[in-house]
């Protein structure tokens, strides 16, 4: 099975091993553990989207007020619907390798101290 080969392990285990679970019931009782797709490839559609809408109509944020704030998004969102196109993902399964290796090495080399 293909899903097999990228987890090989209950997705809780990495959490309940440091104690993340129960710090984070403690902090909020109500909140709910919810499993992403490993991939998240929308999470980042979508982050790459407010990442345009931030630097193209909300820096500097100067706004004489929330009407004029909502006009612009606006404004930007129906401009944007006319002229998006796909992404180019050119990062590769490789690539992250490569740079895990790259950073690891450097962390070995270069630890840092974390009091």
């Amino acid at each position: 099975m293909k899903a097999a080969a990228h987890q090989t392990r209950p997705v809780e285990f990495e959490y309940e091993c440091c104690g993340a679970l129960a710090y984070l019931a403690a902090w909020y009782p109500n909140a709910a553990q919810v499993h992403l797709p490993v991939h998240a490839s929308w999470l980042n559609q979508v982050e790459i989207y407010f990442s345009v809408l931030q630097r193209k109509v909300m820096t500097p944020n100067e706004f004489a007020s929330l009407e004029e704030l909502e006009a612009n998004l606006l404004a930007f969102e129906r401009c944007y619907e006319q002229t998006a196109q796909p992404f180019d993902w050119k990062f590769t399964r490789s690539d992250l390798e490569r740079l895990a290796h790259r950073l690891n090495a450097q962390s070995v080399a270069n630890p840092v101290l974390v009091a």
